[in-house]
């Protein structure tokens, strides 16, 4: 829990340990000649302002800030308690800065809204979004556990669970394509582990359908690799994302969690789209029929991929319980690996030629 002070959230053996340097501190400050001792005195002086300055914490709505969780794209997160009822929450403070005009900041507080209104195991549930001065905030449901970028660092997810992850972020697809929103920005600092298991998909830009975002990803001088190889081929072209780029982002996160790499990550952003708009996946697999399913996903065509969240979490649940993949799945994923394929072919071809005009001079050669 966050304390206003120093002392309170140090051990008492601590506390007297720091006690004790401060006055030979003093003691030494009043040495004129001892050198150093203009520098002795500013640390000691900003020693005893920090140990006795007390921290009001700051109230936003009816919720008091205890302390920060982290901090995204957007704004930061704060632990809170509700003043009337106790209950703990993620608050997230966004800056006035973090909106290029009025009509961005009511598009946001309007598509925050559409979202609260939703309640599916695997959102993260938002209870209130308001305006506090010149910052909107949102109180979320509070989370104990880990993102599953943090759980990617130690390495790869067993193939079982990153289908069972899969599934539910799926679910939470369907529920969100379902209220007309669009997540579109699926990347593992986006979904959530808990303690107990449960996986919730964080809250993000949340697009409604049919409503311009007024946002071009092409154009943002902060796009990194990373963020380029999480994005939809129709995104990095500078469309709006729909339903299908969520789905391209889900199977971009199963793949790197099956990796532990994203599929289409390159060595600079100009690679990495290139290999977004154009590289088919590798081969993941198994279980049987996982790459059928991953290539459907991430097929460059948005009308070639799944046609709703719900039918990728079905497709996602045959290939965990073994079940047969459905034709039309397979036959979706075709020309993709068949693309794989031909380029492979032609690069052998190559090889072969270069190998046999090697062979065919060196006989000219020896019998001279």
């Amino acid at each position: 829990m966050w304390t206003s002070s120093w002392r309170a959230c140090s051990p008492p053996s601590v506390w007297r340990g720091q006690t004790e340097i401060l006055a030979e501190a003093a003691r030494r400050w009043q040495e004129p000649t001892r050198p150093g001792n203009d520098l002795h005195r500013r640390r000691l002086a900003v020693s005893w302002r920090d140990l006795n300055t007390t921290v009001s914490p700051e109230t936003i709505g009816n919720y008091r800030l205890e302390a920060p969780l982290g901090e995204s794209g957007q704004g930061v997160v704060y632990r809170a308690v509700a003043a009337d009822t106790g209950r703990v929450a993620a608050l997230k403070l966004v800056p006035p800065d973090k909106f290029p005009d009025a009509a961005a900041r009511k598009k946001f507080l309007e598509d925050a809204r559409a979202a609260q209104c939703l309640s599916h195991p695997h959102l993260r549930q938002i209870h209130e979004v308001g305006e506090s001065g010149d910052r909107v905030y949102l109180v979320m449901e509070y989370l104990e556990g880990a993102t599953l970028k943090s759980l990617l660092v130690s390495g790869r997810v067993e193939a079982e669970t990153a289908l069972e992850w899969a599934a539910e972020v799926a679910d939470a697809l369907a529920a969100l394509h379902a209220a007309g929103l669009v997540h579109g920005d699926l990347r593992p600092s986006r979904v959530f582990v808990t303690s107990q298991g449960t996986v919730k998909l964080l809250e993000a830009a949340l697009w409604r359908l049919g409503v311009p975002s007024g946002v071009d990803l092409t154009r943002d001088p902060k796009l990194d690799p990373a963020r380029a190889a999480a994005l939809a081929p129709e995104q990095l072209r500078g469309r709006e994302p729909g339903p299908q780029s969520d789905i391209h982002g889900l199977g971009v996160l199963l793949a790197e969690m099956l990796t532990g790499r994203a599929p289409f990550l390159g060595r600079n952003v100009q690679q990495t789209v290139h290999w977004v708009l154009n590289r088919a996946p590798d081969p993941v697999g198994p279980p049987a029929g996982l790459d059928a399913v991953l290539a459907r996903a991430l097929a460059k065509d948005p009308k070639a991929r799944f046609a709703g969240a719900a039918d990728f979490a079905a497709a996602l649940r045959a290939v965990a319980a073994g079940e047969e993949i459905p034709a039309e799945v397979a036959q979706a994923a075709g020309p993709a690996v068949v693309v794989r394929w031909t380029s492979s072919l032609w690069w052998g071809i190559g090889v072969l030629v270069a190998l046999a005009v090697a062979w065919f001079t060196y006989l000219a050669l020896t019998r001279r």
